[in-house]
């Protein structure tokens, strides 16, 4: 039984091998997590600009305060949820890399 089962792997190994290797690259690569990392990122910076676009709006312009706070809110609220995104995938990434 234990030579079948070897003559079995040792006839199969070729298989064997190519199946391991396309598993070992699905585990470990992270190309469509570093895409949406790069795309979560620039979602970041355009927040960013915004926030700062409407603070600079706010100093040279008389802005409702209620309207400017609740616009800033907002975007901050926005950042929180980009950035959150951001963490995990990078925190993926890492782990698929280990």
């Amino acid at each position: 039984m234990f030579v079948k089962a070897v003559n079995s792997i040792i006839t199969r190994k070729d298989e064997i091998i190519g199946n391991f290797g396309k598993l070992t690259e699905e585990i470990f690569n992270t190309s469509q997590n570093e895409a949406q990392l790069e795309a979560v990122r620039v979602e970041r910076r355009e927040i960013v600009s915004r926030m700062e676009k409407l603070n600079t709006e706010n100093a040279n312009v008389a802005m409702d305060q209620h309207t400017y706070q609740d616009r800033f809110k907002q975007l901050s609220s926005e950042y929180t949820e980009v950035n959150k995104h951001l963490t995990n995938l990078e925190g993926a990434i890492h782990e698929r890399k280990s």
